[in-house]
């Protein structure tokens, strides 16, 4: 499920108009501007502090890696 949801924002946050160079041009539209209108968009989850609280470090850190391996391979 966290790999289809970090799929999904990689998605949602693509341009779907055209990328300038020029800083005084307006940010491109991506799905998200729509998805998201009024919510508070805390993505990426802080992962180091979910690790610092957590019980079964060994666990959490072989699960990032391989959700980190999964998502580099998308």
């Amino acid at each position: 499920m966290t790999i289809l949801a970090e799929i999904e924002n990689v998605l949602n946050h693509r341009p779907l108009t055209y990328v300038s160079d020029d800083v005084y041009d307006p940010e491109p539209l991506t799905p998200a501007n729509f998805l998201l209108v009024g919510h508070k968009n805390d993505y990426p989850f802080n992962f180091s502090e979910l690790l610092n609280n957590s019980i079964t470090r060994e666990s959490l850190l072989k699960r990032k890696y391989y959700q980190t391996k999964l998502l580099s391979q998308f």
